[in-house]
């Protein structure tokens, strides 16, 4: 077979890659002495986080019992006593690369179904580069920037900021307690360790990489945490259309061997971007780009324009995320999580928006080497009422996701994806499209 006469050799390259791999670890490795696992059950796409990699996050990546700082003398000291780590100790790199993939989109089944896209090959699926960690005994930081490819071009791209966020803590009392604050357009659910609720990306997600949150942390005995703050909306930084934000965590069991985490989020405001759209950042400049999310709505618009973070009346996001994991139970990680997600929208032309949505996610490791990823998520309820009264369903099926990772080193993996794909249409269900790749992800 002509595939797989191109992936033995492409397999024989990784395995070479990978031993070179083992030499190298990203930034927080170097900088703590923690390995991979004890902060990430895998090193997937929006990495799940174990117990201690919630707290290292908050905390603003940084450990309490590890001081990243060198005493200095006068000369070169920062405010005369201190001089901070090089560069060489923040900074981190990662590759995704796609050596087969293939695509069906979703398609109206009033019409023939499509024939499968061709089996392609993306080297350059993302490349970013990070600048990582403490930059004083008491702030942190995290930046990502990627460089993107413009039209596949592989040669040619743009560099974008994806993450930001700093972070000033302290912990009064010892390491079992975090205050301080925060600014991040990571969001506010990202903050307790990625989207592992397997919950529609519309409902968990926040904006795009111009939105910021400012939030105060609190985290209390290892017991409970909280987060509170403001976003200066989703369409603009100005603070005169704003979104608050509540998010509390129990956690009755609190160690990497055993924990169980109950998170409720509560994102209400009127400056947030429609569930029926999304935003994109256009390659020529910084502005955003809103386009429909949901066929259809924008047809029973005067103009025949998507809704945009401008029209939003009022809205309100509830999520609730129940979390089990534990790490290096002898060969056994495991992480997992059960979600649902209630969304009320109202507009400024009187339609509004009601969903509901549950879901569910878990990787399960063995020796850290072997890996699977499921994730279900189903919208229970999806109903968009336009500003004359009438009520449009949006039907789908369930989404679901499998990723079987073999992961070489700790920072190199391979990955075998799969899932189906569908288009959100009013009032019509759509037949379902589907995706596949086979992948590589290196970190260093």
């Amino acid at each position: 077979m002509r595939w797989l006469r191109a992936a033995v050799p492409l397999a024989a390259l990784g395995v070479l890659v990978a031993q070179v791999a083992q030499a190298r670890v990203p930034a927080f490795a170097r900088q703590t002495g923690l390995t991979c696992n004890q902060c990430h059950v895998g090193i997937s796409n929006n990495p799940d986080h174990t117990f201690t990699g919630i707290k290292f996050r908050l905390n603003g990546y940084r450990t309490p019992w590890i001081g990243g700082i060198l005493e200095a003398g006068e000369e070169g000291a920062v405010n005369g006593r201190r001089l901070t780590l090089g560069l060489e100790n923040r900074m981190s790199w990662h590759v995704r690369s796609q050596l087969l993939t293939q695509t069906k989109g979703a398609s109206d089944p009033s019409l023939a179904a499509p024939a499968p896209g061709p089996l392609q090959t993306n080297p350059y699926q993302s490349a970013a580069f990070h600048f990582v960690g403490p930059i004083s005994e008491n702030v942190g930081i995290w930046n990502e920037f990627y460089f993107n490819n413009l039209a596949g071009e592989t040669r040619n791209g743009f560099v974008r900021t994806s993450s930001y966020q700093i972070a000033m803590t302290f912990n009064p009392g010892g390491g079992g307690n975090i205050v301080g604050l925060m600014m991040s357009n990571e969001g506010h659910t990202n903050q307790y360790g990625g989207q592992l609720t397997g919950v529609s990306s519309n409902q968990a997600r926040y904006g795009d990489a111009q939105t910021v949150d400012v939030m105060a942390i609190g985290w209390f005995k290892d017991i409970a945490s909280v987060l509170i703050g403001v976003q200066p909306g989703e369409g603009n930084r100005d603070y005169k259309r704003l979104n608050y934000i509540g998010s509390l965590n129990l956690m009755p069991l609190h160690t990497d061997a055993g924990w169980i985490m109950l998170i409720t989020t509560l994102f209400a405001g009127n400056d947030m971007t429609p569930m029926v759209s999304s935003n994109t950042s256009g390659r020529a400049s910084t502005a955003l780009i809103t386009s429909e999310a949901v066929r259809g709505v924008s047809a029973l618009r005067a103009g025949g324009q998507p809704y945009a973070a401008i029209d939003m009346g009022d809205a309100r996001r509830l999520l609730f995320d129940l979390r089990y994991g534990f790490v290096d139970k002898g060969p056994h990680s495991f992480t997992g999580s059960w979600a649902a997600a209630i969304e009320n929208e109202t507009y400024n032309d009187g339609a509004k928006v009601d969903r509901l949505a549950i879901g569910a996610k878990m990787r399960y490791y063995w020796d850290r080497t072997f890996g699977v990823n499921l994730q279900v998520q189903k919208n229970l309820k999806f109903d968009f009422t336009d500003q004359t009264g009438v009520v449009h369903e949006t039907p789908q099926d369930v989404v679901f996701e499998a990723i079987f990772a073999y992961r070489m080193a700790m920072n190199f993996v391979w990955e075998i994806f799969y899932s189906n794909s569908q288009t959100a249409v009013l009032d019509q269900n759509w037949r379902n499209g589907w995706s596949w790749q086979f992948k590589w992800h290196y970190l260093w």
